[in-house]
């Protein structure tokens, strides 16, 4: 089942790669950011990151919203997939007709352990 190749999706799978692809070293994942055409807001997202912030300057972290936006819509682009969804898809459930009869058994196991002696 393919994943919703949605605009925040794939912006956190850049980010994702980028960061793996730099070994975890911000700055050098900033810099293949910028480096590669189509990820301004994840090179912003990553630039941020890297740089300190002032308390002279108020908006300092505001690039650091863009990785709540990324992150969600990575989030969005996984909303039609489900353990359900899938189990359908594979067979596992079947479609039933509203307001049908089922019989419905539950059983509880229960165990012990004796102690030597």
């Amino acid at each position: 089942m393919p994943l919703d190749q949605s605009a925040g999706g794939v912006e956190f799978v850049r980010l994702a790669r980028l960061v793996g692809r730099a070994r975890g070293k911000l700055a050098y994942a900033a810099h293949f950011a910028e480096a590669s055409p189509g990820d301004e807001r994840v090179a912003r997202t990553l630039r941020s990151a890297v740089s300190a912030g002032t308390m002279a300057d108020a908006a300092w972290a505001a690039d650091l919203a863009g990785y709540g936006i990324i992150a969600a819509g990575f989030l969005e682009s996984l909303r039609g997939l489900s353990v359900f969804d899938r189990m359908f898809s594979d067979g596992a459930i079947r479609r039933i007709p509203l307001r049908t009869r089922l019989a419905v058994s539950t059983i509880v196991a229960v165990g012990a352990e004796v102690g030597e002696g």
